[in-house]
């Protein structure tokens, strides 16, 4: 990654994106992970949620691991067993547009979506937590039936858009590397079909970038 090695992913406060990746890049834009319906698929409860809140208890119940924790007043959220595979998800989900999300959810911008979603998936403390947001937004989504997507990694319907963007542009040659630039691989898309170009990117992976640095897709 000779072209960004020098260069933090984020920019400060005071920059902009673009101003950040000046002599990079030519143009810097901002996407989101997509909410989704499944065909024929309702849910109960906070089933909506990738990940859910429980207690420290119902956390053991589900992985051994949270037996070597101490009890403590940490939340913690752990994977929904009841949210769509990735399979199912990439068959029959059918993409929600974020300004479909806020006009129905009551919401007043991008910004107050994507704050009550980070508030919704536990992903704020306290101090930036916007429960009155979320509440609008859980409302929506489970009266919609509509599957809020989780953070943090590429999902699979956003990993389908980026196939299809290197495609359209004719690039073939592409690079895989995770957040700490520590595993690389290198794909060639004539090779691989997007559901083997889905399998090949791993949750740690968020550097997905062509061979000559022209176009960049990362995660936050």
């Amino acid at each position: 990654m000779d072209s960004f090695k020098n260069i933090p992913l984020y920019p400060q406060n005071d920059k902009s994106f673009l101003g950040h990746f000046e002599g990079v890049f030519d143009s810097v834009y901002i996407g989101f992970l997509p909410f989704f319906t499944i065909n024929d698929r309702n849910f109960n409860n906070f089933d909506y949620k990738k990940a859910v809140e429980v207690t420290l208890e119902q956390a053991r119940m589900q992985d051994d691991i949270f037996n070597n924790i101490e009890a403590s007043n940490a939340t913690i959220h752990i994977r929904n067993v009841s949210y769509p595979s990735d399979e199912e998800i990439l068959a029959h989900g059918k993409i929600v547009p974020w300004f479909d999300v806020l006009n129905s959810a009551g919401l007043a911008s991008k910004s107050d979506l994507y704050k009550a979603l980070k508030t919704s998936i536990g992903a704020y403390n306290e101090n930036y937590a916007r429960p009155d947001l979320a509440k609008k937004l859980d409302r929506f989504t489970r009266t919609a039936q509509v599957w809020q997507p989780g953070e943090g990694q590429y999902d699979v319907l956003t990993l389908v858009k980026i196939y299809n963007s290197f495609r359209l542009l004719g690039i073939t040659h592409i690079i895989v590397e995770d957040e700490f630039l520590e595993t690389r691989k290198e794909l060639i898309l004539d090779n691989i079909t997007h559901e083997k170009f889905i399998e090949e990117i791993s949750g740690k992976d968020y550097y997905i970038y062509s061979v000559d640095q022209s176009i960049l897709f990362s995660i936050d």
